[in-house]
């Protein structure tokens, strides 16, 4: 007698249960994430100051967040490129708006400036920087992700 075959067809959903029994391992959490590049000293000193005068999360502070939440705005100020490639953050309010177009969107897209509004990027070099112009903007509910969306996606937290 042949031993039961998995189907083709639950294959993905036996995949989808492995990825779900690994997912959100907080402790895989790496801050700066060695993929982070190396800043000059003077690059380091402005994101020092940013995240100093930003409110920071961390990956459980955000998923609370999202869950308690629920007009969080969830930004991504990293390339299309660099989304389109790795995806983004699950969140039911999305925008990606790149650094250097910031200023120039985020009234389009936010207009209401008590808004709550959590901004990322790839490691948290470029968020801190996004969010200290979105205060000094008026916006008065931002914070930062400090653990950036490679810790996200090394936790194995839901991405689109």
């Amino acid at each position: 007698m042949n031993p039961p075959r998995l189907s083709c067809a639950l294959f993905p959903a036996v995949l989808l249960l492995a990825a779900a029994a690994q997912a959100q391992d907080l402790s895989v959490i790496v801050v700066p994430p060695p993929e982070a590049p190396a800043l000059t000293q003077t690059a380091q000193a402005l994101v020092d100051a940013a995240n100093a005068r930003v409110p920071q999360l961390d990956t459980a502070g955000l998923l609370t967040q999202l869950k308690t939440q629920l007009q969080t705005v969830v930004l991504d100020v990293r390339t299309p490129a660099e989304v389109d490639y790795s995806g983004h953050i699950a969140a039911a309010h999305f925008f990606n708006i790149t650094r250097g177009l910031l200023e120039f969107r985020i009234e389009a897209a936010v207009p209401d400036k008590a808004t709550p509004i959590v901004v990322y990027c790839g490691v948290s070099q470029r968020s801190p920087l996004a969010a200290d112009t979105l205060i000094k903007l008026g916006y008065t509910n931002v914070k930062n992700y400090r653990d950036g969306f490679v810790n996200w996606m090394r936790a194995g937290l839901p991405i689109e």
